[in-house]
């Protein structure tokens, strides 16, 4: 297993460099809960904003529910290593494991591992307003589907429909908990050999489709199903009446230097979920041209419906793999749109999710050392920007650092999520009912 074999395969690679500043500042400011447990660096004094900002963390936790800027003791987020090969060119073989974690206490616990329902993959899980009792992940492989948790019960989702090129992919709640969006993708995979560019993901094919739970159907609107058009990850807005989305121009990719001219911009249109109608024609809100040299991808509305952010890049969607990838905030209500430089690095910075009192953000970067995606967290104070942020604490601060594995898809959730792996196998079965308009 790539998880017990780390140190072995720490060898075989360069020693690490210095511990970045950032985890410097964290280990100084662990040293108040945990004295004369861990290195002290003698030129380095933690930054002031930086303890300001975990004093405050573990202040709103502790406080709990009652906290005005109430986070959630609860944290969830996704592990998921890189894939090494043998000397042989055989895979190593990989875990991929769904968690959580408790910020107040460092405590880890698995909710789902791969290896337990024949090694098929666990992935793009997402939560109904970071509600811990109602969510749902896909299965790839042997027993695929989508487990989806609602109202307490557990069903598995075959979506693969005839309209659809394949079976759903990136979800998002809707607030009410009614409605999943999501996107359906023809997903390709380009291994090149130049240093800064070693894969790209693309799609050829994508479109957006809404699932009823209720109805069990996935609901099919032209103006999200445009052959011209590669519509993707779909976000429902605050208040449930607007679809946000990002789409490009549909190329035909027949080489991959194609790639680096596909854009995706950021676009709306106003849904009524009651009826499962939208309202054509979808608005462009950013960029507004497509000489910009911004490609938009992960829009994430702000729960209190006054922001949203997205991850910018050259070009393409898939922007783990771009090292030029920043975050972006719009304001919803005045369209102003800039990169938060607070949280940008020279490296990249992807997925991204809001807490609940739209007060934090989590976000996923690679600013350490360019390879290992890892957490990191960030406050909005009163003037709406981001102070500094600073890595997911653990109780070795240097552990991630030492950890040859990713990070991905972290989310903010309310509670524990109690999950069993047997619970599979106890699902209801359904298979999805397309439903045309």
């Amino acid at each position: 297993m790539l998880h017990k074999n780390s140190e072995a395969l720490h060898n075989l690679f360069p020693a690490v460099a210095p511990v970045p500043r950032h985890y410097q500042e964290l280990i100084a400011w662990m040293q108040t809960m945990q004295p004369n447990n861990l290195p002290r660096y003698k030129d380095v004094t933690i930054d002031a904003s930086v303890k300001t900002e975990l004093n405050l963390l573990l202040s709103e936790i502790r406080r709990g529910n009652n906290s005005p800027g109430f986070l959630g003791p609860q944290y969830a987020h996704t592990i998921a290593p890189l894939n090494f090969m043998a000397k042989d060119g055989s895979p190593v073989k990989a875990l991929i494991v769904g968690k959580q974690s408790r910020l107040v206490s460092f405590r880890e616990t698995a909710v789902i591992e791969n290896t337990l329902i024949t090694n098929s993959c666990v992935n793009c899980h997402s939560f109904a307003a970071a509600d811990q009792q109602r969510f749902q992940f896909h299965l790839r492989g042997p027993g695929r589907g989508t487990l989806v948790r609602s109202e307490g019960e557990l069903t598995h989702i075959d979506t693969i429909i005839p309209g659809t090129v394949s079976a759903c992919v990136y979800p998002h709640w809707h607030p009410s908990g009614s409605h999943i969006a999501y996107s359906v993708n023809n997903i390709l995979q380009s291994f090149q050999n130049v240093p800064e560019k070693v894969i790209d993901v693309f799609d050829t094919w994508s479109d957006i489709v809404i699932y009823e739970l209720k109805k069990q159907a996935v609901h099919i609107h032209p103006v999200l199903c445009d052959s011209t058009v590669l519509e993707t990850f779909p976000a429902f807005s605050a208040d449930g009446q607007t679809l946000y989305y990002t789409a490009a121009p549909f190329r035909n990719i027949a080489h991959v230097s194609v790639l680096d001219n596909i854009r995706y911009s950021l676009y709306s249109i106003p849904l009524n979920p009651g009826t499962n109608t939208v309202a054509p024609p979808a608005e462009r809100l950013y960029p507004l041209s497509d000489p910009a040299g911004l490609s938009v991808s992960f829009p994430g509305p702000s729960p209190d419906g006054r922001s949203l952010m997205f991850t910018g890049s050259a070009y393409g969607n898939f922007t783990i793999w771009h090292d030029d990838a920043d975050l972006w905030l719009m304001d919803l209500s005045t369209g102003k749109t800039e990169p938060t430089a607070a949280l940008n690095s020279p490296d990249t910075e992807s997925y991204h999710s809001w807490s609940s009192a739209s007060k934090w953000v989590v976000f996923s970067s690679r600013r350490d050392d360019g390879r290992y995606t890892r957490l990191n967290l960030a406050h909005m104070n009163e003037r709406g920007t981001f102070n500094k942020p600073f890595a997911l604490p653990q109780k070795d601060p240097r552990s991630d650092l030492n950890l040859m594995q990713s990070y991905n898809l972290p989310e903010f959730v309310k509670g524990i999520i109690s999950f069993y792996p047997q619970d599979i196998f106890r699902a209801k079965h359904i298979k999805a009912q397309e439903w045309k308009h």
